[in-house]
């Protein structure tokens, strides 16, 4: 999605500025696309900021960003991610835009995306675990394919 691009599904949780501890966030399933219709953060859409820990973000499903779409700053803490899916790019997580992301302590794990692959941080590559275009800090993180 372009940065001028507004999506026109999100997911469960759309974030303006929200904490989520101790959250599970499953099974979300938004449109797969087409006629102008563009679904962005299966489980969860971030435009400012966001923090999540001791969570599970899995089996979620959108256009991009599986898991968690992040246009803001996001950070990821005690977390697993896991069983998301994107027709696009960021399986588990995709971070575009002038935000930041962190990840730390956390499992990242069997997300998929039009490409495999575990980090992908660059804009002409999908990323089954994290698509990043931006700032990403990863502290002591599994990143795992299957």
């Amino acid at each position: 999605m372009r940065s001028a691009e507004k999506p026109t599904a999100t997911g469960t949780l759309r974030s303006t500025s929200s904490r989520a501890s101790y959250t599970e966030v499953t099974e979300n399933k938004l449109p797969a696309g087409g006629g102008g219709v563009t679904s962005v953060g299966g489980g969860i859409y971030n435009a400012r900021t966001l923090t999540v820990d001791d969570s599970t973000i899995a089996g979620n499903f959108a256009t991009r960003g599986g898991g968690i779409a992040n246009q803001g700053s996001a950070v990821v803490t005690n977390t697993t991610i896991s069983g998301n899916r994107a027709l696009g790019a960021g399986g588990g997580i995709r971070s575009v835009g002038d935000g930041t992301l962190a990840i730390n302590a956390s499992t990242i794990t069997a997300n998929r995306a039009n490409e495999p692959g575990g980090l992908v941080n660059e804009p002409t590559r999908c990323g089954g675990g994290v698509f990043n275009v931006g700032l990403a800090r990863i502290y002591m993180a599994q990143l795992l394919t299957r």
